[in-house]
């Protein structure tokens, strides 16, 4: 199954989180698929039982090329049906510059604030292939 729409664009921060349900290490490829049908395929990962591991999709997108700054992912792995499972984190920061009029010392002094926006979707499906490879 090919994964959610991500974004690298502005001030988008886009990260795959992986997780193994199972007890041994599993090494997981992360697939990006271009707006205008292109695919990279990154280095495998790999991703040690009972644990979680991060990907950060910004640096990947940077590898790949321009093409792949927004689209969509797939990961595939060789193990069991539905013991790897991913999320997929994107974060916008906004950077706010307000002026501080408190106290004749701080007029026209910037006070840089940040605003986050948080998105979170979670996939959970699997599918086979002739090759017994489950992909998500």
């Amino acid at each position: 199954m090919i994964g959610a729409y991500y974004t690298t664009e502005g001030a988008f921060k886009s990260t795959l989180i992986l997780n193994n349900k199972g007890p041994n290490q599993i090494v997981v490829t992360p697939i990006l698929h271009g707006q205008n049908g292109q695919t990279f395929t990154a280095s495998p990962i790999a991703v040690g039982g009972q644990s979680s591991s991060e990907v950060d999709l910004n640096l990947l997108a940077s590898i790949a090329g321009s093409q792949f700054r927004s689209g969509s992912f797939e990961f595939t792995y060789e193990g069991r049906l539905l013991e790897i499972g991913g999320g997929l984190r994107i974060v916008a920061v906004i950077v706010v510059s307000a002026i501080q009029s408190s106290g004749k010392e701080n007029v026209g002094k910037e006070n840089n604030k940040s605003s986050i926006f948080l998105s979170c979707i979670f996939l959970s499906a699997g599918r086979n292939d002739d090759h017994g490879r489950r992909g998500y």
